[in-house]
């Protein structure tokens, strides 16, 4: 994947037939995703990261960066899909660059998520074996050690943007780098 653009976009929100629903920009419009023949949001997972949405507050929150009835979201997307929603869309779409998608990603999107993940299923087995006082396996203690990846307990690494950027194999712009 060739170095992606951070985005930060603001989402409306706009009712019709009595239902609220997510006013992005028009990205259908752009020349790229007409070109590729592709709905955007396919063109976006495709291409980038997908959305990143603020998970601190939604369209019927109130915050100094967004307002009640705007939402919020970043993504990693090629340069000439930012450079085109940013010409079309100025009031809606910005490039940002790593640095404050960093923050945003990890104190908007991630900032809820937990530090370690539970495979519950296996956790309850090894309870269980010890409430028989059962001798846990090799493969048993290491579902107990986050550091090592057998399920069990492991280390959430996407909570963090260095372990979402490792994970995907992400690499930003130059310009735009930390």
């Amino acid at each position: 994947m060739a170095d992606l653009t951070p985005i930060k976009v603001k989402i409306g929100l706009q009712t019709a037939a009595g239902k609220s629903q997510h006013a992005y920009p028009a990205f259908e419009t752009l020349a790229c995703v007409q070109a590729a023949g592709c709905d955007w949001a396919i063109y976006m997972d495709q291409n980038g990261s997908g959305w990143l949405y603020d998970g601190t507050c939604g369209h019927s929150d109130h915050a100094a960066d967004s307002p009640c009835g705007t939402w919020l979201g970043v993504a990693l997307v090629p340069d000439e899909f930012a450079t085109q929603a940013v010409a079309a869309f100025a009031s809606q779409v910005e490039i940002i660059n790593e640095a404050a998608f960093q923050a945003f990603y990890e104190g908007k999107v991630t900032s809820s998520q937990p530090s370690q993940n539970y495979n519950t299923e296996m956790l309850q087995a090894i309870a269980a074996k010890k409430a028989l006082d059962i001798t846990l396996s090799a493969e048993d203690n290491a579902a107990l050690d986050p550091a090592n990846d057998s399920p069990g307990i492991t280390v959430n690494k996407t909570k963090t943007w260095a372990g979402l950027k490792a994970a995907k194999a992400y690499t930003i712009r130059t310009d735009l780098r930390s």
